[in-house]
């Protein structure tokens, strides 16, 4: 599989052969399928486009940061949750917000990243806020215990959302730059 998503990054096509590896890859695991909503009838038309994203990410963002390691991730998890995620924007026709969880350490900044890029070649807009952009810094949290003494065993990291953070998430114009 590895030698197949190397090969893709290059300006070559796949070969009728490499289509048939992928599209087998993908009816040998119908629990992935079922999950980003792909069945068998459009499975074709779904790689195919998962094949123009791939091609599409790489060639315009040389420094995204993805190891070589990762392509399978990119290949069989994040393109499909990204092209899910538009998927379900357009049906909703709102604003979408999506929350990664995971212990620190675990790709969720490269996966918010990825997917934000991905979103945006598919001409959403799309930005990756990280919990960390929250955190009160040190002297901030001096000056809420000095106004609250309550707060003297507050410390790093748990985050302090406060107004103007919570503002900033559901600003009309965060959510709906296109009024500005």
């Amino acid at each position: 599989m590895m030698e197949i998503l190397q090969s893709l990054e290059t300006d070559t096509e796949p070969t009728p052969e490499q289509w048939q590896q992928l599209l087998r890859q993908e009816l040998n695991n119908p629990q992935q399928m079922a999950a980003f909503g792909i069945n068998p009838e459009q499975l074709e038309t779904a790689i195919k486009q998962r094949y123009q994203l791939w091609r599409s990410l790489l060639k315009h963002n040389p420094d995204l940061p993805i190891l070589w390691e990762q392509l399978p991730t990119l290949w069989h998890f994040w393109l499909p949750f990204a092209i899910q995620l538009s998927q379900l924007k357009t049906i909703l026709n709102r604003p979408l917000v999506q929350g990664i969880l995971g212990g620190q350490g675990t790709g969720k900044t490269t996966l918010s990243t990825v997917i934000s890029r991905i979103l945006n070649l598919l001409n959403y807009q799309a930005i990756s806020i990280s919990i960390d952009d929250l955190y009160k810094t040190y002297a901030d949290r001096q000056r809420l215990r000095e106004q609250d003494p309550r707060l003297i065993w507050r410390g790093p990291p748990a985050p302090m959302i406060l107004t103007s953070e919570f503002n900033f998430l559901t600003n009309s114009e965060t959510l709906h730059p296109e009024k500005k």
